[in-house]
């Protein structure tokens, strides 16, 4: 039984207690439940609202912006929404983002927001929700409008909104210019509190946090000689026959650097373990895959033209000789073209017009300029010293026959190719451990990964929100949703206590993501969502303009239309790849 149902069946169980609960009678007036759903409404905080709403100007011109921002950000998505949601129903490539169960903010129910943050998380929301619905309360005392109530609308015991009920007669008395302000002050302060804490991360929180030392173990490959010898994900190695490790860059050069197969590598836990290294395929062209025996282990190589490997610096050596090797497994044998796999060149770039190069498939480049070429790292080494104008010649395999092309660098250290990593494609380890990228997710979340400016913070702010989905977007296994105990361990704090930094950091996090999501959903142009009640107040302003009959009807027909383009769209984004798998 999966997670998803496990929270459906909790939900009718709470549904099924709630309802009983206030059959009993014993629920306050204030307190309604339909179902999971429970509504508690509040009359308190109006003075509040009254003593917050006192410097009007400030609030005028803070959602003056608040304004200018919403705009631009419906805009957006009613431009973008469609065409995601196009590629959505078009592509044959199933995306994890858009399953039903992670566009919901629950952890542990979706798959991005695990249940180990999940106090953060439901916190940040709850925050979230309390300043966007202070937001409209206030504008509407600076506008004159009376607050009704106020209230949360808790999904169980999780908050899923939040509002505010101003007068109705009020608003519809109230300038359109007041409206759309008090319609876009919730936006404004979830934007507010978003630059807040990541000015917040960027600054003293990720400034006390450093990388751990040693090499961060994310996961071990199933079978390999590290999972033989019980290294597990969560580790962090320190050395490798006492050769000093610090990252992924130094543990290859003590595994490269070792005299025996067997290596004794020391953990951060305090032990030391024995590695028997054995070089085997883990990852390959299905070209390769399709060769070899089908088995849920990897393919052990044990010989390359006839000679015994044992490591992967053994490989390495035997492949630097001949471009063609031939390679023995214990899972079947192939031929491998040891040079850099060319997967795509550039349309526009120097190889695209070349003689001898196909731009419809694979090729492998084994010299450039007489430099032997036997990894994809070789060759983006080597094409990093030509210079643009630089005519170099090329000694390329298609279709396993050799054949020799000159090409002409238009940039410095650009001949447009694109290569898969490895020889020929295939990536041989001797060890079997993942590196978690530590360094990278500090770098990001401190915002040290970006520019300096207002282009760099935007830019920075992007990239830490992109964070959760880090496996989606980048080639990396893990997504980072802050310090949550397995990550803990590969991160120390240099000043203050460990627990309150790890702690701050994670609510600083989900604040700005949180907050930021709260706001962009709410500039979808889509009623009862505000960028809806923007729109429509908008719309309403211009009409009343023009010189045509029938305003409310061409008001409605803009707005219906709208609605029906962004609330499709949105729907398709989630079940349009379903909805084709079914229908083909």
């Amino acid at each position: 039984m999966n997670l998803l149902t496990l929270a459906l069946l909790a939900l009718v169980l709470y549904s099924a207690i709630a309802i009983a609960i206030r059959n009993a009678g014993v629920l306050p007036d204030n307190v309604s439940i339909t179902g999971p759903v429970a509504t508690i409404t509040t009359e308190r905080g109006k003075d509040l609202l009254e003593a917050l709403a006192q410097p009007e100007r400030f609030w005028r011109a803070i959602t003056n912006l608040g304004v200018v921002a919403s705009v631009v950000a419906m805009i957006f998505s009613f431009v973008l929404l469609p065409l995601v949601a196009y590629q959505a129903l078009t592509t044959t490539e199933t995306t994890e983002v858009t399953r039903p169960q992670n566009v919901v903010v629950i952890p542990g129910v979706n798959e991005f927001l695990p249940l180990s943050v999940a106090p953060e998380i439901i916190f940040a929301l709850l925050v979230g929700l309390v300043v966007h619905e202070y937001g409209h309360g206030i504008l509407c005392r600076v506008s004159d409008i009376d607050v009704e109530s106020m209230g949360v609308v808790l999904l169980a015991l999780i908050p899923m909104a939040a509002f505010v009920e101003p007068n109705e007669e009020g608003i519809a008395k109230a300038a359109i210019g007041d409206r759309v302000r008090m319609f876009a002050a919730g936006i404004t302060n979830n934007l507010i509190v978003s630059v807040i804490a990541v000015l917040l991360l960027f600054g003293p929180v990720t400034g006390a946090i450093a990388v751990a030392s040693g090499a961060p173990v994310g996961g071990v490959d199933a079978g390999s000689p590290a999972a033989e010898a019980e290294i597990e994900g969560g580790e962090r190695i320190l050395s490798i026959d006492g050769q000093p490790v610090e990252n992924e860059t130094t543990l290859d050069n003590a595994l490269d650097n070792a005299d025996d197969r067997t290596v004794t590598v020391e953990l951060a836990s305090g032990d030391e373990v024995a590695v028997e290294r054995s070089a085997y395929v883990s990852q390959a062209p299905v070209e390769i895959t399709d060769q070899l025996d089908e088995s849920e282990e990897a393919a052990t190589i044990e010989t390359v033209d006839g000679e015994p490997i044992t490591t992967r610096q053994e490989f390495t050596e035997a492949v630097s000789d001949d471009p063609v090797v031939a390679v023995e497994t214990d899972r079947g044998s192939f031929e491998l073209v040891a040079g850099a796999l060319v997967s795509d060149v550039v349309g526009d770039s120097p190889l695209a017009d070349a003689d001898g190069v196909p731009t419809d498939r694979p090729f492998t480049v084994t010299e450039i300029d007489g430099e032997r070429i036997v990894t994809a790292d070789d060759l983006a080494a080597a094409t990093a010293g030509v210079e643009a104008g630089e005519t170099v010649p090329l000694e390329v395999y298609v279709d396993g026959e050799p054949t020799t092309v000159e090409v002409t660098a238009e940039q410095d250290g650009q001949l447009g190719l694109q290569t898969q990593p490895g020889t020929g494609g295939v990536v041989v380890d001797d060890f079997g451990v993942d590196i978690y990228p530590a360094q990278g997710f500090l770098d990001l979340l401190g915002g040290n990964a970006t520019g300096d400016g207002i282009i760099g913070f935007l830019f920075g702010t992007f990239l830490l929100l992109m964070l959760p989905l880090a496996s989606v977007i980048e080639e990396t296994a893990y997504n980072f949703p802050g310090f949550d105990g397995f990550n803990a361990e590969f991160y120390v704090v240099a000043a203050g206590p460990e627990g309150v930094i790890f702690l701050l950091a994670n609510v600083l996090f989900w604040m700005a993501w949180i907050n930021i999501n709260l706001a962009l959903f709410n500039c979808i142009p889509a009623f009862p969502l505000d960028g809806g009640r923007i729109l429509h107040a908008g719309v309403e302003s211009i009409a009343n303009r023009l010189p045509i009959q029938n305003r409310e009807t061409v008001v409605q027909a803009v707005l219906g239309g709208t609605w029906i383009l962004m609330v499709g769209s949105f729907l398709l984004l989630i079940f349009g790849q379903p909805l084709r798998q079914a229908l083909l």
